[in-house]
């Protein structure tokens, strides 16, 4: 079985996605050593148009400087093919050879694997990195999320995955409520000892 970790981000910017996938990936591959696994993301150069287009959705320049981080990912990500798509064509190609494709449930992640035509049912599962709703929603930005994240476009375009993947309650009952045709698993980060 081959299985992708998509993040339209390279993970040489670093951040906690870039850890969990390089530790998720590092930690099946121990455990099933024929599980054919690969990370794959946007290269630097259509990485940063992305982050470009996000500024505005902050209302700031965004830092499109990539992270020094590509030792930590070499170190991290051993025995992992890491694939770095160079435009939409090329993330097509790519994710066309998965049998699974994991995905965070970013609305841009989301909306990427739509408009390349990827077919979600059974081949994609989300995982709510992203929180789905702020209950205290203060900020511009904060509102705008919670309209973006709980509007009928972003149902859409999860509408057919095959499973999602939450980290507390909250978003547990929030999703099977919302999508009550989608399985929805709890899956705890465990506490990190190692980064103490």
């Amino acid at each position: 079985m081959r299985v992708a970790f998509f993040n339209y981000l390279a993970l040489d910017y670093g951040g906690g996605l870039a850890k969990y996938y390089s530790e998720i990936t590092t930690g099946l591959k121990k455990r099933y050593p024929r599980l054919d696994l690969s990370v794959v993301s946007f290269d630097e150069e259509f990485s940063n148009k992305i982050q470009k287009m996000y500024s505005l959705y902050f209302l700031t320049k965004k830092n499109t400087q990539q992270a020094n981080h590509s030792q930590y990912t070499k170190m991290k990500v051993k025995n992992i093919s890491y694939v770095k798509a160079k435009n939409l064509g090329d993330l097509k190609r790519v994710l066309g050879s998965f049998n699974l494709i994991y995905c965070k449930n970013d609305f841009v992640e989301a909306a990427i694997l739509r408009v390349i035509g990827i077919k979600t049912n059974p081949r994609v599962i989300f995982g709510f990195h992203t929180p789905v709703l702020y209950d205290r929603a203060t900020t511009i930005q904060d509102k705008l999320h919670n309209v973006i994240y709980n509007s009928f476009l972003y149902k859409y375009l999860l509408k057919d995955a095959r499973k999602l993947h939450v980290l507390n309650n909250f978003d547990n009952n929030l999703l099977e409520e919302k999508f009550p045709n989608i399985p929805v698993s709890l899956i705890q980060n465990p506490f990190d000892f190692d980064g103490m």
